[in-house]
């Protein structure tokens, strides 16, 4: 920040930067979820929400400087952004694959008519199994 409170060139710099942060993030997840880590999975999706309130409280200067490096690492930011939404995009196809596969197999369970209590016997007042049948 400068002297009067303005955000300055470095606050551009920063904003960047949790950009490419971000995009890493959503890489990890997706690394993640197709290594069927859902625990890693659900920790990087609190910290995707941190980097994202963290974005959204940066404050950019007035004006975005026209040097060639702060073009070129927007350039950056913008190309890790794209492959992110990319990323994401994957990541919400393969949950909603998942989603499909469970609701199937959640039905399934539900559905089973077995009855297990059946296979239990109590013989002299103790517990036995049904191993005959």
């Amino acid at each position: 920040m400068s002297g009067r409170g303005k955000p300055g060139p470095s606050a551009l710099v920063q904003r960047l930067a949790l950009y490419r942060r971000y995009a890493s993030v959503v890489d990890e997840q997706e690394s993640a979820l197709l290594a069927g880590d859902l625990d890693r999975f659900s920790e990087l999706n609190l910290t995707r929400r941190s980097i994202e309130a963290e974005v959204e409280a940066a404050r950019l200067p007035p004006e975005i400087p026209h040097s060639a490096e702060a073009l070129r690492l927007i350039e950056e930011a913008v190309d890790a952004v794209r492959a992110a939404d990319m990323r994401h995009a994957r990541i919400q196809e393969r949950l909603s694959s998942m989603r499909g596969e469970v609701a199937g197999e959640i039905r399934q369970v539900r559905n089973r008519k077995g009855n297990l209590r059946a296979y239990l016997q109590e013989a002299a007042g103790r517990p036995g199994i049904d191993v005959r049948s």
